[in-house]
């Protein structure tokens, strides 16, 4: 069992995380996340991306910028555009881990993982499509997170 044991469960606290790449594949290119739990919520979180600057390098740090501020005692809702995030983390991850970490953004995902791992509530993914976003918070500080 990757993850480990559930030791606690409550009413999920609810994030939405994104991830953006400004000016993708180009020299100019920069990266950033957000994890947006709500106005002026004291958990919010946005920051930008270190090393490759990339759309999906910006999704997996939106996951552990929530993951980091999340109580590690309280269940979490993950709402996401980013089916590589909840792939890499449902899916790929035991053999991720498996191959030492070496596969693409083997780093953030390492992290990502380790977070998970030290939780004891379970976290739930909820895939969102691009069109049904909201056009708020969580994208606004995201290109914030780039800029």
């Amino acid at each position: 069992m990757l993850y480990g044991p559930v030791l606690s469960v409550t009413e999920p606290l609810r994030v939405t995380i994104h991830g953006t790449c400004l000016n993708a594949g180009k020299i100019t290119a920069s990266a950033g996340a957000s994890a947006y739990w709500g106005p002026k919520s004291r958990l919010n979180r946005m920051g930008r991306v270190f090393g490759k600057q990339t759309g999906p390098r910006a999704e997996l740090l939106a996951m552990i910028l929530a993951l980091e501020a999340a109580p590690i005692f309280e269940s979490i809702s993950v709402s996401t555009r980013s089916e590589y995030v909840i792939r890499s983390t449902v899916y790929y991850a035991a053999i991720n881990e498996a191959c030492g970490w070496r596969c693409t953004n083997g780093d953030l995902l390492k992290n990502l993982i380790a977070l998970i791992k030290c939780r004891t509530a379970p976290v739930h993914f909820i895939h969102i499509k691009k069109d049904a976003a909201s056009k708020n918070g969580h994208l606004v500080t995201a290109k914030q997170g780039a800029s």
